[in-house]
């Protein structure tokens, strides 16, 4: 009975599979780059395998693997991808693996913590230009009045490695005026420039009453990845009068302001001239 069952034994064939290792420790990594650790199992036993489930326990682990049957001795793999990208602290997952050698899975954990990046790009700044990363480069001044001087401010973040100094505008109108906070920003720093719009010197200029404007401001610094950067302001001007301009102003004057033509038949064409006189202190 012995020697009959040792026999039977023999003969049968069977698969199994065998992880270099289920559990993957990265330590300390800097939030950016994905943390990749690729885990390899060998075909111990005498028939193919085949991986036919791999599934992360949460979306921010992608799995990848082996395709095909492996072969007696031969080995596959399984790749777990951890995005780091705003996910700082400390972090447990786990992928489980599913095999034609067993109905029980496979499950293989990574583990590890994430270091915040100061230089990473984050959401608050997506428009990136060299080394700098603007949270937007167009703003708007809405109204502007003739006798006011409003600001619009520019969020900016160094997301290089070495330090940019914001210098000047670059050949700018009489009205804008430009200051930086700081001037320099370090690596992974935050800043902002603040634009000035004069609205007297606006008027000065020849700024029309109830005109729009949109304007391309330059600015100059010391990234080696551009050293002008663009930044975008618009709105309308309103020019305020003051009240000796007010008495020296022409005024219109309508004596008749409705006109009617009684009744006009097909075709005929009817004209009125509506007479306007200025009774105000200038020309009109």
């Amino acid at each position: 009975m012995r020697t009959l069952l040792l026999g039977c034994l023999i003969g049968a064939s069977w698969a199994q599979i065998t992880f270099d290792k289920t559990e993957h420790d990265f330590g300390d990594v800097v939030e950016g780059p994905p943390a990749v650790h690729t885990f390899t199992f060998r075909n111990v036993g005498d028939k193919p395998v085949k991986l036919t489930s791999v599934k992360a326990s949460c979306g921010c682990t992608t799995p990848s693997w082996t395709q095909e049957e492996v072969p007696p001795g031969g080995q596959g793999m399984v790749q777990a991808s951890y995005d780091t990208k705003g996910r700082p602290g400390a972090f447990v997952k786990t992928i489980t693996v599913q095999h034609s050698a067993s109905e029980t899975p496979v499950v293989l954990t990574i583990k590890g913590t994430v270091k915040p990046n100061p230089n990473a790009q984050t959401d608050k700044y997506p428009e990136v230009d060299g080394l700098l990363g603007w949270a937007t480069r167009r703003q708007t001044f809405g109204v502007v009045k003739s006798n006011e001087t409003p600001s619009v401010t520019f969020e900016v973040k160094n997301i290089g490695q070495q330090p940019v100094e914001l210098i000047e505008l670059v050949e700018a109108k009489p009205m804008f005026q430009a200051t930086f906070s700081p001037k320099v920003l370090a690596p992974g720093q935050e800043g902002k420039v603040i634009i000035k719009l004069d609205g007297k010197a606006a008027r000065a200029a020849g700024w029309k009453h109830q005109s729009g404007f949109y304007e391309i401001l330059r600015i100059r610094t010391t990234d080696p990845g551009g050293p002008e950067k663009q930044i975008v302001v618009n709105g309308s001007f309103e020019i305020v009068y003051s009240a000796q301009e007010l008495a020296r102003a022409p005024k219109a004057v309508f004596p008749v302001t409705e006109f009617d033509g009684g009744e006009v038949l097909e075709g005929q064409t009817v004209e009125y001239r509506f007479k306007l006189r200025n009774e105000g202190k200038g020309d009109l």
